[in-house]
C-alpha cells in the first residue's frame, strides 16, 4: 500500500470518531423509552443548575431575552410569538449532541424554571428537531 492511502485511511478514521456520539445516542434512547420519568427529571435539574449559573452571572430578563440566549449560545434560530418560542433545530440538541424529547423538554422546562418563569416545552424531534416553549400561568 503507497504511502498516500494510507494518509487517507487514517484520515477517514478521524472523520468517522468525530461524528456523533454513537454509543451515547443509543444509550439515550434506550433510556428515555425505559426510565422517561427519571431521564426528563435528570434533564430538567441539569437545566436548571445551567440556568441558575446563567442568571447568577448575567442580566437576562424576560421570556423572550432567555430564548434569544439560548438561541445566541446554541446557533440555532428562534421564532418569536406573543408568549411562545419555536426554536429549530432544538438548542438542546445543537448544545449537547443528544436527541431525545425527554431530556430537550426537561432541560428547557428547568433553565426557564431558574429565572422563575413556568413554561411547557413541546418538543418534535423528527429528521430535525424543533421545539415549541410555551410561558404558562400556573
Amino acid at each position: 500500500m503507497m504511502k498516500e492511502e494510507k494518509i487517507v485511511q487514517k484520515w477517514r478514521l478521524i472523520k468517522l470518531s468525530k461524528t456523533r456520539p454513537l454509543l451515547a445516542s443509543r444509550l439515550v434512547a434506550v433510556l428515555s423509552e425505559k426510565f422517561g420519568d427519571e431521564v426528563y427529571k435528570v434533564a430538567y435539574d441539569y437545566g436548571f443548575e445551567k440556568g441558575e449559573e446563567v442568571a447568577r452571572n448575567l442580566r437576562i430578563d424576560g421570556f423572550g431575552e432567555i430564548a434569544r440566549f439560548l438561541s445566541m449560545i446554541s446557533g440555532v434560530k428562534v421564532e418569536e410569538r406573543e408568549e411562545e418560542v419555536l426554536f429549530f433545530p432544538c438548542p438542546v440538541n445543537a448544545l449537547e449532541q443528544i436527541k431525545s424529547e425527554k431530556i430537550c423538554k426537561g432541560f428547557l422546562e428547568g433553565f426557564f424554571r431558574a429565572f422563575g418563569i413556568l413554561v411547557e416545552a413541546l418538543p418534535d424531534c423528527k429528521e430535525q428537531c424543533k421545539i415549541s416553549v410555551r410561558k404558562t400561568h400556573s
